[in-house]
């Protein structure tokens, strides 16, 4: 799944937690369930970077705007775990073309990473965004 995906399904796990620490082991966890998802990643750097950054900015803007003190923390942190796995793939296209040795389990091969071609995997990441913005958006309420 693409960042935005991974840091708002992070952040709708880490509300239901209600615990910073509890809500970024669930954003790791998370990260391998859902790249478990047939889906399309990005097939160049740049949209990557962008759409990390922007989930990044959201995160943020979460933490420190919105009502909900510990569980706007929570998201904030779920959402970070959640992300936090490709940071590796970021590293490894940015500076070494690509290759670099993974660690995370579905980067490495030990547990599934699944692609499908457009539109199907387009749409299973739009469908698992609205699904987690909802629940997010509904526990912060």
């Amino acid at each position: 799944m693409i960042a935005s995906v991974h840091a708002v399904t992070g952040a709708a796990l880490g509300a239901l937690t209600g615990n910073p620490a509890a809500a970024f082991v669930t954003g790791l966890v998370s990260h391998g369930v859902l790249d478990a998802v047939p889906h399309t990643d990005y097939q160049t750097t740049g949209p990557g970077v962008v759409d990390g950054l922007a989930g990044l900015l959201f995160l943020t803007w979460l933490a420190l705007a919105q009502p909900g003190g510990g569980l706007a923390w929570a998201a904030f942190w779920g959402g970070l775990g959640g992300m936090l796995p490709d940071v590796e793939v970021a590293v490894a296209h940015l500076f070494f073309q690509g290759r670099m040795r993974h660690l995370y389990p579905s980067h490495t091969g030990l547990t599934p990473h699944r692609q499908v071609a457009p539109p199907l995997g387009i749409w299973t990441q739009a469908i698992t965004f609205a699904v987690a913005l909802a629940l997010l958006i509904i526990r912060l309420a």
